[in-house]
C-alpha cells in the first residue's frame, strides 16, 4: 500500500491520514536518497513499500507529528534516521 486512504484504511480521520501520507512521502524519500548516494538499486520496490506502510501503521499514535512518524518508522524498519534542516537521510 502505497498510499493510506478511508477506503484501505479503518479508524483514521482525514487529518491522521494525512499525516500518514506526509509521513510515508518523506521516509520513501529518505530510503530513495540512501539508495542513490549508495549507487544501489531498490530491487523490490513494492516489497519496501508495504513494509514501508506496515511500519508506519504500527507505530502511529493519535497526536504524532508526520516528521517522528516518518524516523520512528524508519527506525523500527531497522534504518537510522538523521534529520538535518532540509530533509530526513538515512545513515
Amino acid at each position: 500500500m502505497a498510499r493510506f486512504t478511508e477506503q484501505n484504511t479503518d479508524g483514521f480521520n482525514k487529518s491522521e491520514l494525512e499525516t500518514l501520507n506526509v509521513a510515508f512521502d518523506e521516509a520513501w524519500g529518505a530510503i530513495k536518497g540512501r539508495s542513490q548516494r549508495n549507487a544501489q538499486s531498490i530491487d523490490d520496490a513494492d516489497q519496501v513499500k508495504a513494509s514501508l506502510s506496515d511500519a508506519i501503521n504500527n507505530t502511529w499514535v493519535a497526536g504524532i507529528s508526520s516528521e517522528k512518524l516518518a524516523e520512528a518508522a524508519l527506525r523500527r524498519m531497522g534504518m537510522v534516521p538523521v534529520r538535518d534542516i532540509y530533509s530526513l537521510e538515512i545513515q
